[in-house]
């Protein structure tokens, strides 16, 4: 936007992090599937539970991304404000 201060540090290290635990998400299926087909190459039957977690697992790491990324957004909202103050 015109006239808006600009962002200090930019962190891209930071945001590309971010971006990286947010992709995790999309993985969580794939992953409980292939947790599933271990499983049951091991000869261990009723994992249900255990797949269950590894998709939530890379249901969280999505969550952490999406938690830092908006931290991120804050950190530049408040650069901005402090610049414009």
């Amino acid at each position: 936007m015109r006239g808006e201060a600009a962002v200090v540090e930019r962190r891209k290290d930071v945001e590309v992090v971010a971006m990286r635990w947010q992709a995790y998400s999309g993985h969580g299926a794939k992953a409980g599937w292939d947790s599933e087909q271990s499983l049951g190459q091991a000869g261990l039957s009723g994992c249900g539970p255990l797949v269950n977690r590894v998709v939530e697992i890379y249901g969280l790491m999505g969550s952490i991304g999406e938690q830092l990324a908006l931290a991120r957004a804050a950190e530049q909202d408040a650069q901005r404000h402090r610049l414009a103050a």
